[in-house]
């Protein structure tokens, strides 16, 4: 049967051709999500601090630091290369998320603000956000069994 092995084909062959625009899409589809989410569930979210959150792993600092870093060790190509890909990539970024706002802005207007009262975290919620952070940073950057314990007091 050639049905069945056509499908993860078809498949790779799209990853392959969407694979370029990850980021673009990523910064996209999470603008546009939290937008549609301000405008139908709750007017308090603010969409920007939500896509900037959503797209906080692939900022290409890495990319224009080891740029920097080769530029002034005399690679130059070297440097120019990771730093034009951070670049693109920040760029992408940006396009994606400003594309999704104004996506979600045009589907739905979103509520005024002027009614809506100051919404404040619980005493709980502010005294377990550090450590909570902390925690969730070296789960995210997966530190070794040995320098968890550090990771998260630092």
């Amino acid at each position: 049967d050639k049905g069945a092995g056509a499908a993860p084909s078809m498949r790779r062959s799209i990853a392959k051709r969407l694979a370029p625009w990850e980021c673009l899409l990523q910064a996209y589809i999470a603008s546009l999500v939290a937008s549609l989410c301000q405008a139908y569930w709750n007017n308090t979210i603010n969409p920007t601090k939500v896509t900037l959150g959503a797209i906080a792993v692939p900022l290409p600092g890495y990319a224009i630091s080891v740029g920097v870093i080769e530029l002034a060790a005399d690679n130059i190509t070297g440097g120019f290369s990771h730093i034009v890909k951070g670049l693109l990539t920040l760029l992408l970024l940006v396009v994606g998320a400003a594309l999704g706002i104004a996506t979600g802005n045009a589907i739905s207007e979103p509520a005024p603000l002027d009614n809506v009262p100051p919404y404040f975290l619980s005493d709980l919620w502010q005294i377990l956000w550090l450590p909570l952070l902390c925690v969730g940073l070296a789960v995210a950057l997966q530190n070794s069994p040995r320098d968890f314990p550090w990771s998260v007091l630092c």
